[in-house]
């Protein structure tokens, strides 16, 4: 499985990335107040594989049908928040279901990770539908870190 480089960042709005710039498209308050809504078929919790290698932890999220600018990704000590906010533009209001079993506009899933779990160097990216995140073990305790990831 192929990792990119990530930056991690705190608390800025632009973090310089290969090519260009990323700019966060949510902000905290903002998703507060989406959660507190309930949704027509809103899966609260989408479906995660943890993987435990000898040298790594590898996350993978089911998340089809979003981009990468709608997740928000933070670390609180040893839990990775993932955070979705997907608002569609599109005639997405009047549209009629016949089954409707799954809606990834808005919701928040926490994974709680090993102590070894090296969440400093967490590196992310999301592609064909799946979060991939890929944690390095750690032979040393790790300090409570909080911090928002990047997702490429």
């Amino acid at each position: 499985m192929l990792f990119m480089n990530q930056t991690s960042f705190h608390q800025s709005l632009h973090v310089p990335i290969y090519p260009g710039e990323y700019t966060p498209m949510l902000h905290k308050e903002e998703l507060n107040e989406e959660l507190k809504l309930t949704r027509e078929g809103t899966v609260v919790q989408p479906l995660v594989n943890v993987r435990d290698y000898h040298d790594c932890y590898t996350v993978e999220v089911c998340i089809p049908g979003l981009n990468r600018e709608d997740f928000l990704l933070t670390v609180e000590d040893q839990t990775i928040y993932i955070t979705v906010l997907h608002k569609e533009h599109s005639h997405h209001g009047s549209m009629k279901y016949q089954l409707h079993e799954f809606n990834y506009e808005c919701f928040k899933r926490e994974i709680i990770l090993p102590d070894n779990a090296d969440t400093e160097l967490i590196k992310s990216h999301y592609s064909n539908g799946i979060l991939h995140m890929h944690i390095p073990k750690s032979s040393k305790p790790i300090e409570n870190i909080s911090m928002d990831v990047v997702v490429y």
